[in-house]
């Protein structure tokens, strides 16, 4: 018996993952709003925080298995804004 091919891929998975949480980044703190204004709607601070944590780790999970699809911090050649130094003459213009 073969085991069935899965219909996405790590890196899809991944995607879908990080367009959820900035979803939850995005609109929790409307949400957490609503629920000061009215318990009975909206979701508590502590909820919000628990379920982005729960996101997080999980997009921490997929990266720990499938370490590819980790993105790649680009380091600076020119160490801190040393690189964005303009002429003084620069600072003159209107």
């Amino acid at each position: 018996m073969s085991k069935p091919t899965p219909k996405t891929t790590p890196g899809q998975r991944v995607a879908e993952l990080l367009r959820e949480l900035s979803t939850r980044k995005r609109v929790y703190p409307s949400w957490i709003d609503k629920h000061r204004q009215n318990p009975k709607t909206g979701i508590s601070a502590e909820d919000a925080a628990h379920r982005i944590a729960v996101v997080e780790e999980v997009i921490e999970d997929m990266y720990q298995l499938y370490p590819a699809l980790r993105p790649v911090e680009q380091g600076n050649l020119f160490g801190r804004d040393e690189g964005r130094r303009y002429p003084p003459t620069h600072l003159d213009r209107p």
